[in-house]
């Protein structure tokens, strides 16, 4: 039970906290100002997302971390039954890193602003014709990225 209520409070009290910062950045990169707080961002959604593991006891081993190029606007595609390979991944890369998330997280306070925060799509896992338009998206800020020279994969 105090397993449970120290993962909860590791995973939402930084969400909470970190809204107004999320707010900020969001409103910078429509601007065009995001790349300033850029590492701040990947920083806090790092430390974040290994705070949430440790709570769960997990450890974890990386094996091949220097295998991945250092190249702009890499996609990564991971078949996971559990949201555990998104913290794995925040928690890893180097770099910050969106993701094309299900529409239902527009539901979740909080969670959805970050999700928007890091660049990520929403898709419609319902609708093949919505579903492709968040691909193609997803396609367009790998593309923005890599013109760019912004550190997102």
């Amino acid at each position: 039970m105090a397993r449970t209520i120290l993962f909860y409070t590791a995973m939402w009290v930084p969400l909470v906290l970190g809204f107004p910062i999320a707010l900020i950045y969001i409103l910078m990169v429509k601007l065009g100002l995001g790349r300033f707080l850029e590492g701040f961002i990947h920083f806090g959604s790092s430390n974040w997302a290994k705070l949430v593991l440790k709570t769960t006891g997990s450890t974890i081993k990386i094996v091949g971390l220097e295998n991945i190029p250092n190249e702009k606007g890499l996609c990564f595609v991971g078949n996971h039954q559990s949201a555990v390979d998104i913290l794995i991944i925040l928690s890893v890369l180097p770099v910050t890193v969106g993701y094309i998330a299900k529409k239902q997280l527009l539901y979740y306070p909080f969670l959805n602003l970050w999700i928007i925060a890091l660049r990520s799509v929403y898709i419609d896992r319902g609708n093949v014709k919505k579903a492709l338009l968040s691909i193609k998206k997803g396609n367009s800020h790998i593309n923005v990225c890599q013109n760019h020279n912004l550190p997102i994969l």
